[in-house]
């Protein structure tokens, strides 16, 4: 189960591979003026824009979850109901995380109308993130107030646990917390960042 999750690397290849798809290309085609041009409204179009990372996010980690599990039935390493509930969570919890990366990236797409900082950001947060995570808990103060569990990741991984533990409905608010929070907000900026922004490409 642990050698079927994806590593940092896929993660970040994967992350970085949405945010080209769904927003590298505006700046060059001027596709966000053609579209509010012809009457569709910036809410829509940042919306629309992250529904295609959601797609995009949870259809390739389908495929890549799948694989793994017919390639395990394959090699006649079966894994028990606990351990598939645990493989399914991960999975979710880290599509999760990556979704609220790319969404807080592209709100910085939105703000500087630069693909390459966008990008930038995007590795900053997924490898530098738990490094500096594993920096800070070894404050003390951090440690104690346990402080790092109240960033998206920090929120996620309390929903799996929790969900692991039987302890269905704190994980559920703890998962709709995160995630209402950190990927929520960043939509909701993104939304007014788009809409007092110049379509000045």
């Amino acid at each position: 189960m642990t050698k079927g999750l994806p590593s940092t690397m896929v993660y970040l290849l994967t992350s970085l591979a949405v945010l080209l798809a769904v927003y590298g290309d505006d700046r060059k085609s001027g596709a966000l003026s053609t579209v509010i041009g012809r009457g569709f409204s910036r809410t829509k179009v940042v919306f629309a824009k992250f529904l295609d990372s959601v797609i995009l996010l949870f259809g390739m980690f389908l495929i890549l979850a799948l694989l793994n599990f017919m390639i395990s039935q394959v090699l006649g390493t079966q894994m028990s109901a606990f351990e598939t509930k645990a493989y399914i969570l991960q999975y979710l919890q880290n599509v999760c995380t990556l979704l609220g990366y790319v969404t807080i990236s592209a709100m910085f797409i939105y703000l500087t109308n630069s693909m390459p900082l966008g990008i930038i950001l995007d590795i900053v947060l997924v490898i530098m993130l738990s490094t500096l995570k594993g920096l800070l808990n070894a404050i003390f103060i951090v440690k104690r107030y346990n402080l790092t569990r109240y960033d998206l990741d920090g929120f996620l991984r309390n929903a799996y646990s929790n969900f692991m533990l039987g302890m269905t409905g704190r994980g559920i608010i703890s998962f709709v917390l995160g995630m209402a929070i950190f990927v929520g907000g960043a939509v909701a900026l993104s939304q007014l960042i788009f809409h007092v922004k110049e379509l000045d490409f």
